[in-house]
């Protein structure tokens, strides 16, 4: 009886044992799964940070794009070619039908500074005196009589700004207007006669390119050129300025 009761201690012991490594190795396996899921937890938690951080960068990589293309689809070529409005082309037709702007519309040249700007100016451009002082000084600097004719005197100053701002040129006047009565006492020029140089005109069609601008009309009235060519309209180049207009080139037509 004694030895059973000796076995039956030991099987007991035995299994104590058994039961205690299996609860440690099933904490052991509890603690390891419980860190292999918290170790995930967290990965996912990054990789989410990480995915919401990308969609973030392309969603703003998209909106700079976006508005890239906005500012480049806006933008209007330096080259293109624009046709004139018909409001466009009435305020030419206004601006060029000005006395000081139509003279540079009755004569051809290739280059700006090749036109004869004693026509152009011949009938005053909109800078010139005309009284009876103004006829005595031209008898006094031509030893002439008036005639019985306008007589428009420009002063050389003034000359010399408005074709500045027409031209963008510095001329020398005594140059280019050799044969206009001149007085050096009066530092001004004498042209002599009516509005024949006048010519009204109908701005029909145009284009611009940039700030270049091409301009073609009808005159109202028709003439004949002293080579003889009937003259019936023009096509006048002129470039936008923060002053106004500046001319080019004139072809009559």
């Amino acid at each position: 009886m004694k030895n059973n009761k000796g076995m039956s201690l030991v099987v007991l012991i035995i299994l104590i044992l058994v039961i205690l490594v299996l609860v440690s190795f099933g904490v052991a396996m509890y603690v390891e799964n419980n860190q292999t899921v918290e170790s995930n937890v967290s990965e996912n938690i990054v990789n989410k940070e990480n995915n919401t951080t990308q969609v973030e960068n392309i969603t703003e990589t998209i909106d700079t794009n976006i508005s890239e293309g906005i500012k480049i689809n806006n933008t209007t070529d330096a080259n293109e070619k624009i046709k004139l409005t018909d409001n466009e082309l009435a305020e030419f037709t206004k601006n060029l039908n000005k006395i000081e702007n139509n003279g540079f519309i009755i004569m051809n040249y290739t280059n700006i500074e090749n036109a004869n700007y004693s026509e152009v100016l011949y009938n005053g451009a909109g800078i010139d005196i005309q009284n009876e002082v103004i006829i005595k000084e031209y008898e006094e600097t031509t030893a002439e009589q008036g005639m019985g004719v306008p007589v428009k005197k420009l002063k050389a100053e003034e000359i010399d700004m408005f074709l500045r701002k027409k031209t963008g040129i510095i001329f020398n006047l005594k140059e280019i207007l050799s044969k206009v009565p001149y007085s050096e006492k009066y530092d001004a020029y004498y042209f002599v006669g009516g509005d024949t140089n006048y010519l009204e005109l109908n701005c029909i069609e145009g284009y611009k390119i940039g700030n270049r601008y091409v301009v073609t009309g009808k005159f109202t009235n028709p003439w004949v050129s002293e080579e003889g060519k009937d003259i019936k309209g023009f096509t006048v180049t002129l470039i936008s300025t923060e002053n106004g207009y500046r001319f080019v080139s004139n072809e009559l037509k």
